[in-house]
């Protein structure tokens, strides 16, 4: 069974609810829970952050062990890391820039150099709101960048018996983070988008890293705390926006969110089974997470795009929201699997010419035998 399908499955399930949060969500009656409306998007990219935690920590706890073992230094762990992480994020991203800022993309040109230097959730709190048109998804990619450019150096300093407790250090800081900002009238959007207040979710997902490759013992405990506490708390949560209390809860509503994310995550990465383990590996949904990157990239610029080249063209777009969501899908998974087959799988291979050596397989976990 591999796992990485799973995983793979669960980022093309997360593309296609940010689909239809930003193709569909806005022109449909909201799905509501108790008067409160659902926001599928959140959840997908907060699905994200705690893989992004968890995948990019086993690689580093990797580096890491070498490093203990004098098999490698600091300096050539992180020349590895950064190589790989520019090869697989760069090409794309700035190209994606080049094209839209040529074609007026409206507000490319105008907010370009924020986005250039990978700083759109900050542009989003000096503007004031992170709904930006086409370049509003770009927020979660300036904070899984930032998260990118600090975590390697969290991960082979800080002591390995120290790790645990920094890292649950760092998970408290986002709802601090955000109660703070509550507290002086920010906007909880504006707090949601800059990476304090998402550093829990990418701790979640580290956490669980950690505690599978260095302390098998504690994984049960911790993953019966993640679903038994995150799910009924993160319900809780979402309904104390009602009372009294919805501040001090809210602050925390997606830290609990992030914890039954976790325990999802981690079953996937071990392996599904059943009619569950079927569906995450499936073909088309495997092919889909592997170019979700792309798809995530992408999707936001393609209405713009795609009505200008009909108007151009004289030709009648598709007239209903649905159509229109289907349509913009079409035209986003092609893109993608274009940019994955002749742009971004071809510069992963020149890993190894730039010295960036061969990928770190994951999980770094021991078998589940000697787990206790």
């Amino acid at each position: 069974m591999n796992y990485m399908k799973q995983l793979d499955a669960i980022r093309a399930i997360g593309v296609s609810l940010i689909f239809y949060q930003h193709f569909v969500r806005w022109s449909v009656k909201p799905i509501t829970f108790f008067g409160h409306q659902i926001l599928f998007g959140i959840t997908a990219v907060d699905s994200f952050f705690v893989m992004s935690g968890f995948l990019i920590t086993g690689i580093l706890l990797k580096s890491k062990e070498k490093v203990e073992h004098n098999k490698a230094t600091v300096f050539s762990s992180l020349k590895t890391f950064y190589t790989r992480r520019t090869l697989r994020i760069f090409p794309i991203f700035y190209l994606t820039l080049l094209v839209t800022f040529t074609l007026n993309i409206h507000p490319v040109r105008e907010t370009i150099w924020w986005h250039v230097c990978y700083a759109s959730n900050i542009y989003s709190a000096v503007a004031g709101s992170v709904n930006n048109g086409a370049i509003s998804h770009l927020w979660s990619l300036s904070v899984e960048e930032q998260f990118y450019l600090v975590w390697p150096l969290v991960i082979l300093l800080v002591p390995r018996k120290h790790l645990a407790g920094v890292l649950t250090v760092i998970i408290l800081t986002a709802p601090a983070f955000r109660y703070y900002c509550g507290s002086i009238q920010m906007e909880s959007a504006i707090a949601n988008a800059l990476t304090p207040g998402n550093i829990d979710l990418l701790g979640i997902g580290a956490l669980l890293a950690y505690l599978k490759a260095h302390r098998p013992e504690m994984l049960p405990p911790f993953l019966k705390l993640s679903l038994g506490i995150g799910c009924p708390m993160f319900l809780v949560s979402v309904l104390s926006n009602s009372f009294a209390l919805g501040e001090v809860f809210g602050a925390f509503t997606r830290t609990f969110e992030g914890l039954w994310i976790c325990w999802f995550i981690d079953k996937a990465s071990e392996g599904f089974g059943g009619v569950v383990g079927y569906v995450l590996e499936l073909k088309p949904l495997s092919y889909l997470g592997k170019i979700s990157y792309g798809l995530y990239l992408y999707h936001n610029f393609v209405p713009s795009l795609l009505n200008e080249a009909l108007q151009t063209l004289h030709v009648a777009g598709p007239q209903t929201i649905w159509s229109q969501c289907l349509v913009y899908t079409a035209v986003s998974v092609a893109i993608a699997s274009v940019s994955w087959h002749l742009v971004e799988k071809p510069l992963l291979g020149l890993k190894q010419v730039l010295g960036a050596g061969p990928a770190v397989k994951y999980p770094v976990v021991a078998p589940k035998q000697q787990v206790i």
